[in-house]
């Protein structure tokens, strides 16, 4: 009757827990996909965040207090899309660069009269290839 007991708990136990271990175990995109931060801004709204992903299109320019800043699409291999700008300097890089960036997502970046959305204020930038 005790062994019984036993492998009824661990069969509800292994039951309940396996879509917690399912979910983590099996995201092989990791940190390339952007498709959580997309789909739900809210979730990531103002906290750090890593990805890494291709330079689809970029622009460097200069805030009007003089100090230059980088701003650039990054894609993941899906073709998801977020914004990404880096303050301080214009970064050496190229359409079709991949980077690795750690900032602080912004479900919404609102500059001047502007309104941008799933925005990454980067806080650092690797420049893979």
């Amino acid at each position: 009757m005790k062994n019984l007991k036993k492998i009824f708990f661990t069969t509800i136990l292994i039951i309940l827990t396996y879509p917690l271990n399912y979910s983590h175990g099996n995201n092989e995109a990791g940190l390339n996909s952007f498709e959580k931060y997309i789909s739900n801004p809210s979730e990531y709204d103002n906290k750090k965040i890593v990805i890494e992903g291709e330079i689809n299109n970029y622009k460097f320019t200069t805030s009007d207090s003089g100090k230059p800043y980088t701003l650039f699409k990054i894609k993941d291999p899906a073709n998801n899309t977020l914004q990404v700008y880096f303050q301080g300097e214009h970064l050496k890089i190229k359409k079709g660069s991949v980077v690795k960036v750690s900032g602080k997502f912004l479900k919404q970046k609102r500059y001047a009269f502007y309104n941008f959305k799933n925005v990454v204020k980067a806080q650092n930038v690797i420049i893979k290839t």
